[in-house]
């Protein structure tokens, strides 16, 4: 029988220790609103992770990182979907279709309208930046594991949700494999939302604006990057937006300045393209020029498509 309830009830903590000493085996399944993540045990280890949210998407964790820049996922992206619209019948024949790929950075699945036409699975995103040379086998796992663990330590500031455990859901054999362990996870967990509240207190919205006090100087000893949020401190920006620069500012200034492809966006078009993720539950991409561009919107089923529509359509 399936392990399931609210958050309210049994905390993340709790459950994660739970399955960790009974050493379970099998999928513990979140969700919130259209958030959904996952997080998949082996005899009480934690050993993968899934998730629905853009901003977990393994592709926007190798940017943050600065492993790899936006032309870089881009072009792997395209492969990914390249090697999707490649189905075949159950004959062997090719036979062209309108299948649609799924891809939340590592993970990707084939969709058809077809049940006949049997479409061979594309090569999850770190497969191809290796076989690619831009990263090492070593390098998607250290960042796959720091996903998963970004993604657990977000589950700890969840004030409500559903969880649910089931034995039927192995970790998927081609999914690249990290070793967690719980407790360590619990710990860090439990630190950082102790953290957020007191966050909270002094700022309760990420739409709050921050200026600096009237006593600083702009001779402060720091480094680039600090007098880089220094200035846009200046600037009034919420705290959102300062989020969104921090992923350009975390990137070392050397290794921005060897990668020219690496765009800067300005903030306030990336806290949209994040409010419109957030309000569609899809990939959304803006972008913008001098206040001309375009918004793609990313969908990876029909549903996804029909869902979305209906939204535009204020239905």
């Amino acid at each position: 029988m399936a392990l399931q309830g609210s958050l309210t009830t049994m905390s993340v903590s709790d459950l994660l220790q739970f399955l960790a000493v009974s050493r379970k085996t099998g999928l513990l399944k979140f969700s919130h609103q259209k958030v959904l993540k996952g997080i998949y045990f082996e005899n009480g280890i934690i050993v993968g992770s899934s998730t629905n949210d853009p901003k977990e998407y393994l592709g926007q964790v190798l940017m943050h990182y600065g492993k790899i820049d936006e032309a870089q996922l881009q072009a792997a992206m395209e492969i990914q979907r390249g090697e999707a619209a490649v189905p075949r019948s159950e004959g062997g024949k090719v036979q062209s279709s309108t299948s649609k790929v799924q891809s939340s950075g590592d993970e990707a699945a084939v969709q058809s309208p077809k049940s006949k036409v049997q479409s061979r699975r594309p090569r999850r995103l770190g497969q191809i930046l290796v076989a690619d040379g831009i990263l090492s086998e070593e390098q998607v796992s250290q960042l796959l594991e720091i996903r998963t663990l970004d993604i657990i330590y977000d589950l700890f500031l969840w004030n409500e949700g559903q969880f649910e455990f089931g034995t039927d859901n192995p970790l998927p054999p081609d999914f690249t494999r990290v070793h967690v362990e719980a407790n360590r996870v619990v710990m860090e967990g439990i630190h950082r939302a102790d953290e957020m509240m007191r966050f909270r207190t002094l700022i309760p919205s990420d739409r709050t604006l921050l200026e600096l006090g009237a006593g600083w100087t702009s001779s402060l000893p720091a480094g680039k990057a600090t007098r880089q949020l220094l200035y846009f401190l200046e600037k009034r920006m919420s705290v959102e937006q300062l989020e969104s620069l921090i992923f350009h500012i975390k990137v070392p200034l050397e290794k921005a300045q060897q990668e020219p492809r690496s765009r800067w966006v300005d903030p306030n078009v990336r806290a949209a393209q994040q409010d419109l993720e957030r309000s569609l539950g899809v990939r959304v991409r803006i972008r913008d020029r001098r206040g001309k561009g375009k918004i793609v919107i990313e969908y990876a089923t029909l549903e996804d498509f029909d869902r979305v529509l209906e939204m535009l359509k204020g239905k």
